[in-house]
């Protein structure tokens, strides 16, 4: 796949499926899902939201990672967001949320453990497989009927994905 030597993260308890060239792939969109430990229920409560999308923001500027969507959920959080430059790897951007979260959690009174070790992850390869991934995190919230419209959940943005210059789909 990549000549370049390849970064190491934490083990997982389950490897991920790909090898790890195609996380450092550019403007490749990536849907994981982070989920709380012990199926804790606490991610939709009051100030949580905020510091999610604060992390996820964070996180993304200085690897030039563009977030495409996410969807807050009280036990999960789902997020399609791609590398935006060749030097960096998708993982990290999502161990660094996990990191930022922790931290900013910790420092709201919310007592540890945050996230369940690892994550699951598709590469969205075609622009049919990123639609139907973006409807399922826009939807997410509907499907558990808490909502009606996607939009009506306070929780979920869909931010676009136009790679520039780069023939997608």
């Amino acid at each position: 796949m990549s000549d370049k030597p390849k970064k190491h993260l934490s083990p997982r308890l389950h490897p991920h499926r790909l090898d790890d060239g195609y996380y450092q792939l550019p403007w490749q969109p990536v849907f994981f899902t982070l989920r709380t430990a012990h199926e804790r229920h606490f991610l939709t409560d009051d100030g949580i939201p905020e510091i999610i999308v604060h992390a996820l923001d964070w996180n993304a500027e200085p690897r030039d990672t563009q977030v495409i969507a996410y969807c807050i959920m009280s036990n999960h959080l789902h997020v399609i967001a791609c590398n935006g430059r060749e030097d960096e790897d998708i993982r990290d951007y999502a161990k660094g949320i996990k990191l930022t979260t922790y931290r900013l959690f910790r420092e709201a009174g919310i007592e540890p453990p945050y996230w369940q070790r690892g994550y699951w992850d598709e590469h969205a390869w075609a622009a049919a497989d990123l639609k139907a991934y973006v409807d399922y995190v826009m939807n997410n919230p509907c499907d558990a009927g808490l909502c009606e419209r996607p939009e009506d959940w306070p929780h979920s943005e869909y931010r676009g994905f136009n790679p520039p210059g780069v023939a997608w789909g």
